[in-house]
């Protein structure tokens, strides 16, 4: 028996099971006849793939892409090794500074090798202002105590004008102005424009320590790694 819309209204009565969403979709192409939803399905099939050239277009955009995102990621990494190293270095001259201070004794940074520390005295190197790329140490002057030793982090070289930073009881620092050379290794030598910028840390003659990116006005000179040899 018609129910009441469908007496009222003849056109809503149905004809049958309701048709699944994907089919009413589909009914435009349907009804235009065979031959029209062959041609739109073999349109379909012909635009889902992508051709030879432009695969090797995608293929050549990714690898130029990816290899200056690497050689981007490598510079980021060196410059962050050398930024710690500087920090490092400053941060063991201020305490030298402040120990001198505290213990009313000369208290010096000077290079040495960890792994070859004297048994007591000095444990400097000889002739060590150009050789600091081992590692370095927070001594007591008077006695050879070290109180701190730092290893130097791998493809980084420091360098100085001097063997030593002595500091004084009251904080300022022995001889003139001094400085420390911080660079990348795998740069070469020279200023190192195009490559990881170098840092220095001077050391004034009152004591003060800072960090630059510049020594006397000039653009820092890094040695080669020859010149560790």
């Amino acid at each position: 028996m018609p129910r009441d819309h469908e007496r009222i209204y003849p056109a809503c009565r149905s004809s049958g099971p309701a048709l699944p969403r994907h089919r009413l979709a589909l009914r435009p192409y349907l009804r235009s006849g065979t031959g029209t939803w062959r041609r739109h399905w073999q349109n379909w099939q012909t635009q889902r793939g992508v051709t030879l050239i432009e695969l090797i277009a995608t293929l050549v955009i990714l690898t130029i892409l990816l290899t200056l995102g690497a050689g981007n990621m490598g510079r980021l990494i060196a410059d962050n090794r050398v930024v710690s190293a500087t920090n490092s270095l400053a941060g063991a001259l201020n305490y030298a500074r402040v120990e001198a201070v505290f213990r009313g004794n000369d208290v010096a940074v000077c290079a040495v090798d960890p792994d070859n520390l004297p048994a007591s005295g000095d444990p400097c190197k000889a002739g060590s202002a150009d050789h600091w790329h081992q590692g370095y140490a927070v001594y007591l002057r008077n006695s050879g105590e070290i109180l701190r030793l730092q290893r130097a982090e791998g493809a980084v070289t420091i360098s100085a004008n001097r063997p030593r930073f002595t500091f004084k009881p009251d904080g300022s620092a022995r001889g003139s102005n001094g400085h420390a050379r911080i660079c990348d290794a795998r740069a070469g030598g020279g200023t190192q424009s195009n490559q990881t910028k170098p840092r220095a840390v001077i050391v004034s003659q009152v004591g003060r320590v800072r960090i630059a990116n510049q020594v006397s006005g000039n653009a820092i000179d890094c040695p080669k790694a020859t010149d560790y040899s």
